[in-house]
């Protein structure tokens, strides 16, 4: 029974030596799981930030694009005056020594165009030449 317990202890020695070896395998491998996620991690926060990049530049250009399809209108650098007083203001103050008659402005009567005369006569519908004289009924 000696020789059993001794070779015995002899066993539990080796098995003892080998699990440390594979826990500290183990734990190597994890180690480098661990820095391989975290280097994964980082391309993907790189690559996310890119790609917000893209986007914005990609927004901006199709707001450009769209500019140059459906262009505003132009604004006039001085807007027309209008024919009534703006009343939104108080009047300036003058004096006595500087003070002028008010000219009386009339508004102007806006142009009418001439009208045109309707035509007279034999009038081609189809765009075919007419070749009726006057006195020449047909």
């Amino acid at each position: 029974m000696i020789v059993r317990l001794a070779g015995h202890d002899g066993a539990d020695a080796d098995a003892g030596s080998n699990d440390k070896a594979v826990m500290t395998d183990l734990l190597a491998a994890q180690q480098k799981a661990t820095e391989d996620l975290e280097a994964i991690d980082r391309a993907i926060t790189d690559q996310q930030e890119q790609l917000k990049a893209i986007v914005n530049k990609l927004a901006s250009l199709s707001s450009k694009v769209d500019a140059l399809k459906n262009p505003a209108p132009e604004i006039a650098a001085v807007p027309p005056a209008s024919p009534f007083p703006d009343h939104t203001t108080a009047p300036p103050v003058s004096t006595a020594s500087t003070a002028r008659p008010l000219k009386h402005t009339p508004l102007q009567k806006q142009k009418q165009a001439p009208r045109v005369a309707s035509p007279s006569g034999p009038i081609s519908v189809g765009g075919a030449p007419l070749d009726i004289a006057p006195g020449n009924p047909h």
